[in-house]
């Protein structure tokens, strides 16, 4: 987990309602739509997003997915005459466990371990007014909506490289 830091001055114009508005605007735009945002104080805001990643869901699906032809080869392999109905229950059984085991590792790991991004922001009470951010979690993949975040309450657009608008 990545922790970083930032610090900024707003134009001298801006009321600490302006930024307040920004962050809204910012929360309904298309990069702060997963973003969750809780009020701490007047003057300290967090932001979360917390994205389950998908790619962990499928992998428990496709093991339970493919452990059916385990059962197959189970159910073939146990047919034969010479073994008893315990040892095709011990085998049913035992696929079960496995089932159960991949559901019970998957679920849990796609639950507890999302993708998280906070945003810490702190707003100083002198004018300009100061803006504190703390950073932590997945930055790499939060890098733009960051960024946008940013943009957003200095009200401008940072240099970033690649193409842009013209007017």
């Amino acid at each position: 987990m990545e922790v970083y830091g930032d610090e900024f001055t707003v134009p001298d114009n801006y009321s600490m309602e302006d930024i307040k508005h920004r962050v809204r605007s910012w929360l309904a735009s298309p990069s702060g739509t997963d973003y969750v945002m809780e009020v701490v104080s007047e003057r300290q805001v967090i932001l979360t997003k917390a994205k389950h990643d998908l790619k962990i869901c499928c992998y428990g699906c496709i093991a339970m997915i493919a452990s059916i032809f385990l059962l197959v080869f189970i159910m073939i392999g146990i047919s034969f005459p010479m073994y008893s109905y315990a040892a095709l229950m011990n085998a049913m059984m035992s696929y079960v466990a496995v089932i159960g085991v991949i559901m019970a590792i998957t679920i849990a790991v796609f639950c507890l371990k999302p993708e998280k991004a906070v945003f810490e922001m702190r707003f100083g009470n002198e004018i300009p007014i100061q803006v504190y951010i703390h950073r932590s979690g997945e930055l790499d993949k939060s890098a733009y909506e960051y960024a946008a975040l940013k943009d957003a309450i200095q009200g401008g657009y940072s240099q970033r490289g690649g193409p842009a608008p013209t007017y």
